[in-house]
């Protein structure tokens, strides 16, 4: 998931800091000019988020009324997915389950009790992600990666050798926005130019259509000609009206986005081999207005159509235009008698404590009309407290009390989770990611590797070492900052190593395990790394999941109105803790702006009884 606005943070600012003074500094015309573009871009794509064609949404709508719709609501840490899985449980059989993440699939999957296909034959009930069953409408052999060869997308699971398609898409998108003049990042949290120019067709796409790409392309060639080139050259490619693209050879290809359109039209999904009577679909607001309208044809050939979600925490809207519209005329229509069924309200949460339930509540609907579950019922098991911290005083507690708890530190804008990754490197402290590793980690985590194998073959022993011993041997011609984010990792190492061996295993051993299940890019995430005790990320890939504690970095990179959608955002963040919250302001001397007016949260937390605690 990544943030337009992120873009602008590797530009020169418009202040920086010398000796205490604050200095203006003067960006050069071709760094305005890009800046523009992304500003431009920005609004191009945040236009067709809210503007999708009405008729797609209507055409879904209009599939409900011939079948049977159960609408669970809930609340966060409410257990929506726990009751859509006994829900399910009572459904005509067969049954498949739609999930838009594969996080939300395996959820999904584990409440329904289905770990191996002997399951999924014996309950007769399979889980599947939308674009996965788009997928097998065509075979993965047509799909960019298998279809065209991308090389580097090769991975091993095991003994199965497989290419990671989202990673030849990207490659492909990458190579296309090269030779068309324009910059591409395979790092999610460094996007550029190219990765916008890709992000508005997948935005057109799920909101309007394939018919509306030509309107596109006027438009991309009205903010800068050529723009509007990158997506050609792909869309070239993939259709097979071009030998090459570069070194890569062109045949007729479909990607994650593409794909969806051959599912209009094409047969119920089957599991043991006969069509689906029920269809489930978790966090139902997640879905796109083209998802919604594709799916129309498959919901009118069902018996029962549950879907569980909650339409307070979309937060795709910025991804492929999803809102919480479909969700809301679903609920109208059932309760208007318009479509037949029910409609579940999960009112008690099993999670977030009283009352920062209704302090979350009180700031969602500062800027969203008020529900009728806005009452929802917290745990009230202590009394939690709204920390106010800056970040050094945040950055000083977590190395002290590393391992103590499990702790989220989010934020609304990629760059503000740098800054933050950053920092907790140069201490020591080497935090996880719930779904991508910033390309920078993943470069320090090598080097250090290296180093520390340099270390070891030359007699050192990393039992009692110092970094400063270990850091003498990196490599000649890395720059300074590099260099302090490898020191980060090597002190991380030592520390982690030096405590397992202090837990009878021997040098080399306690060092590999770190090495492998640490520090290993591929293992550094939440889906292979659940209990780490430090998360960082953006509040985006958050969802659904819960920590002791949560930071939330109160940054963003420009000031903005605060709309619904970024009221949904700390809606979902506010809610993710078990127990008490703290809020970091921008640092000082910082090129970050307040998300959320600091003043406007505490009002909040006092009116909801939050008791504050500002350390600022």
């Amino acid at each position: 998931m990544f943030n337009l606005q992120c873009m602008v943070i590797g530009m020169p600012a418009r202040h920086r800091y010398v000796k205490g003074r604050r200095v203006r500094v003067r960006r050069t015309r071709r760094e305005l000019e890009r800046l523009s573009i992304a500003y431009k871009l920005e609004e191009l794509i945040e236009t067709y988020a809210d503007n999708p064609r009405r008729d797609f949404i209507d055409e879904f709508l209009e599939s409900l009324k011939s079948t049977k719709v159960i609408a669970i609501i809930g609340i966060p840490g409410g257990g929506k997915t726990q009751d859509l899985a006994e829900i399910a449980l009572n459904q005509p059989r067969p049954i498949t389950g739609f999930a838009f993440t594969r996080a939300d699939m395996a959820e999904l999957r584990h409440r329904l009790g289905i770990y191996t296909e002997e399951d999924v034959e014996r309950l007769g009930i399979d889980v599947k992600t939308f674009h996965a069953v788009a997928v097998d409408t065509v075979g993965k052999e047509f799909m960019v990666g298998y279809a065209i060869e991308v090389p580097g997308t090769k991975r091993k699971l095991g003994n199965r050798v497989f290419i990671d398609i989202a990673l030849a898409q990207e490659k492909l998108r990458r190579i296309a926005s090269i030779r068309a003049g324009y910059p591409y990042s395979l790092d999610v949290f460094t996007p550029t130019i190219g990765n916008s120019i890709f992000h508005a067709l997948d935005m057109v796409i799920h909101t309007r259509g394939f018919g509306d790409l030509d309107r596109l392309f006027i438009q991309l060639e009205k903010i800068k000609p050529g723009l509007s080139l990158p997506i050609k050259l792909y869309m070239s490619c993939i259709e097979g009206r071009r030998g090459k693209l570069g070194d890569i050879t062109c045949r007729p290809a479909y990607d994650f986005t593409t794909i969806l359109a051959q599912i209009k039209g094409s047969s119920l999904p089957v599991v043991n081999y006969e069509p689906v009577r029920t269809i489930l679909i978790d966090e139902f607001q997640d879905w796109s207005p083209y998802m919604l309208y594709l799916l129309s044809d498959w919901v009118r050939q069902i018996d029962v159509l549950v879907i569980a979600g909650d339409p307070d925490q979309v937060v795709y809207h910025s991804l492929h235009g999803s809102s919480k519209d479909p969700f809301m005329a679903v609920i109208r229509g059932i309760k208007q008698g318009n479509i037949r069924g029910e409609v579940i309200t999960l009112t008690k949460s099993h999670r977030v404590m009283e009352p920062i339930n209704r302090f979350a509540t009180n700031v969602l609907r500062r800027y969203t009309k008020p529900q009728n579950w806005d009452d929802w019922v917290g745990k009230k098991d202590s009394e939690p407290r709204l920390y106010i911290k800056s970040w050094r005083q945040v950055r000083d507690e977590i190395v002290q009390s590393f391992n103590n708890n499990k702790l989220f530190i989010l934020a609304p804008v990629n760059a503000a989770v740098l800054f933050a990754t950053r920092s907790l490197l140069k201490h020591g402290l080497l935090p996880l990611f719930f779904k991508d590793v910033p390309a920078f980690v993943t470069r320090s985590v090598l080097i250090a590797r290296r180093v520390v194998k340099r270390y070891i073959e030359d007699g050192g022993s990393i039992f009692g070492a110092s970094v400063d011993d270990v850091a003498s041997y990196m490599p000649r011609g890395i720059g300074p900052e590099t260099a302090r984010f490898v020191v980060g990792v090597l002190a991380f190492t030592i520390k982690t190593a030096n405590f397992k061996r202090l837990r009878a295993m021997n040098d080399l051993d306690a060092l590999e395990d770190v090495l492998d299940s640490y520090l290993n890019p591929l293992r550094m995430t939440y889906y292979h790394n659940p209990s780490a005790p430090v998360y960082v990320d953006t509040i985006y890939a958050v969802k659904g999941l819960e920590a002791d504690h949560v930071v939330i970095l109160n940054w963003d990179v420009k000031r903005r109105e605060i709309n619904e959608y970024l009221a949904m955002l700390w809606y979902v963040a506010l809610t993710r803790s078990k127990g008490s919250i703290t809020i970091v302001p921008p640092p000082l001397g910082s090129e970050f702006h307040t998300s959320i007016p600091m003043a406007v949260l505490i009002e909040e937390a006092e009116k909801a009884g939050v008791k504050v605690v500002n350390n600022v």
